[in-house]
């Protein structure tokens, strides 16, 4: 993960907790009024916390995307390797050579990454 978009990630995070949110592995924002909110409960998925309160422009996904400056192919590995989930993904199917795979992967490295990382502060 490049060190611009890591400390964007870390920043919204680390405000996140200290406003007494916990990392989740599934999104968990609500729409209102076109715009991404924090619902009732006090749990959020890392990258939801770069698009909280921002307007919805599209697919969550892709919103995450544009926000991070990446491709989507990233965000989906990053969602599946910070849930530690892959046997199911259809990008596995592609050849290690495809774009869309090489994208994936490094989203997906990313996400265990910080997964990781938030298991420490609990820590």
């Amino acid at each position: 993960m490049n060190s611009t978009l890591q400390k964007l990630l870390e920043d919204n995070i680390d405000l996140a907790i200290s406003n007494g949110y916990s990392m989740n592995r599934y999104f968990s924002l609500e729409e209102d009024r076109g715009r991404y909110l924090f619902g009732n409960t006090l749990s959020c998925h890392p990258l939801e916390t770069v698009i909280v309160g921002e307007s919805i422009q599209g697919p969550i996904n892709v919103d995450i995307a544009n926000r991070f400056g990446v491709h989507p192919h990233w965000v989906d590995g990053f969602i599946d390797g910070y849930r530690f989930f892959t046997k199911d993904s259809d990008y596995l199917k592609l050849s290690p050579q495809d774009p869309a795979f090489k994208r994936y992967m490094e989203g997906f490295k990313d996400g265990q990454e910080v997964a990781k990382w938030i298991e420490e502060l609990h820590a």
